[in-house]
């Protein structure tokens, strides 16, 4: 949201496609940036965070071999500019790599991840709402989804303002 303008679109790259889940995301669809960074918090879609981190470190280099290690880089750069000491970023989207011994994808203690949390819910309310609800419908300019939540208390927390979806097996 800080690096991508608002009136960008994402085309999703076929390379997009391979990362762990479906959220039915198809090739060549277009997403406006807002409601396609919505439909990846909702349901935590990896393919989702790969097309935005691809696209996002071409902007942030056009000169870049490896965009998706150029928007890691600004992740760490961020965390560090935002005093969130214990955050480490080794993906994208979190996913645990499968090294020996698994190692975690991101790794924050619980302070520094309130920290980050309340700071996207005060400065980007609007974005991170969709969170708070199990399934919404999002759409493209080519199809129309139906996106789940992959919180399964979200709808027992009274006056829940935003909720943070997905896991990995190691955390």
């Amino acid at each position: 949201l800080e690096t991508v303008p608002a009136d960008h679109v994402f085309q999703i790259e076929k390379e997009s496609l391979g990362e762990t889940g479906d959220n039915g995301l198809l090739v060549g669809e277009k997403w406006k940036r807002d409601e396609f960074i919505r439909f990846m918090l909702l349901t935590s879609s990896n393919d989702a965070i790969h097309e935005i981190a691809l696209e996002t470190g071409k902007l942030i280099d056009p000169e870049t071999l490896d965009p998706v290690k150029t928007f890691v880089t600004r992740m760490n750069e961020r965390a560090k500019e935002m005093n969130l000491r214990s955050f480490v970023f080794h993906n994208e989207s979190g996913l645990d790599l499968e090294t020996e011994p698994i190692q975690n994808g991101a790794y924050s203690n619980a302070r520094d991840m309130v920290k980050l949390f309340a700071h996207a819910v005060q400065n980007y309310k609007d974005m991170f709402s969709i969170t708070s609800n199990k399934t919404a419908t999002i759409s493209s300019f080519d199809a129309e989804h139906v996106g789940e939540n992959t919180n399964p208390l979200v709808q027992e927390i009274p006056g829940l303002l935003a909720s943070k979806t997905g896991f990995t097996n190691a955390s």
